[in-house]
């Protein structure tokens, strides 16, 4: 059960540093079906499970992954947990972790996380650790070359369709998005990257030759795969 009222726990974590207190509260989205999460692949959420968003019951999950994570939490003044079960809330890019039975929010300023599933480490790093951001976003780093990185968050949101879940059809449920974006290291800049290839030379800055010479056109940018393949070839070109 998540609490309805901020917490200061001390106690509980075990491992903060200096005896510092850490303010926690509970998520901003509250679950109304007890039901267990369980893992659909291509949408990561279900029909069984439901959560109340703004006053209204919503199919779905707000976590990127279903189930509590072994990971690490390292704060924007360098304190750092080891050891603890997270959870990524991508509808609200806050991040939970468990405290006994209690689903907990971390309020202190995240510098980055480290989600291990499997035994591969996926590690979240705050925008504002690259550029100046309104708002709180945390992105994935696909690739890091000395001259930019390739970024991808994550965020769920709420549409209207309807799925069908035991009783009949909701009408409103959560979805999983993605967003690719490229860092500019020099000019310390987060840049969306566009399905448009235009846009794509425009954002690189790439010259005719050079968008050529890339093969910039053949690349759909809307496929993961090829956003993925393009900055690896774009980030070689560039040694």
């Amino acid at each position: 059960m998540k609490k309805a009222m901020v917490l200061v726990v001390a106690s509980c974590l075990v491992l903060v540093e200096a005896k510092a207190q850490s303010v926690v509260s509970a998520n901003h989205v509250t679950a109304a079906n007890p039901l267990q999460e369980m893992w659909v692949q291509g949408g990561y959420g279900q029909g069984d499970q439901f959560i109340m968003i703004r006053g209204e019951k919503v199919s779905g999950t707000v976590f990127l992954f279903p189930q509590w994570l072994p990971g690490t939490i390292s704060l924007k003044d360098g304190r750092v947990f080891n050891n603890y079960k997270l959870k990524f809330d991508a509808y609200n890019q806050v991040l939970n972790f468990l405290s006994g039975t209690d689903s907990l929010e971390v309020v202190d300023e995240i510098k980055e996380f480290v989600l291990v599933d499997a035994g591969k480490e996926t590690k979240f790093t705050n925008a504002s650790e690259f550029a100046r951001t309104k708002k709180t976003v945390f992105y994935e780093t696909l690739i890091d070359d000395t001259k930019g990185a390739l970024l991808k968050s994550y965020k769920k949101i709420v549409k209207t369709g309807g799925i069908q879940v035991f009783g009949g059809t909701n009408p409103k449920y959560l979805d999983l998005t993605a967003e690719y974006a490229y860092y500019d290291k020099a000019a310390k800049k987060i840049l969306p990257i566009s399905a448009d290839a235009n846009r794509m030379r425009s954002t690189l800055n790439l010259n005719s030759d050079e968008a050529q010479r890339l093969n910039l056109e053949k690349y759909d940018f809307s496929r993961e795969a090829d956003v993925l393949s393009f900055f690896s070839v774009y980030f070689g070109s560039t040694k």
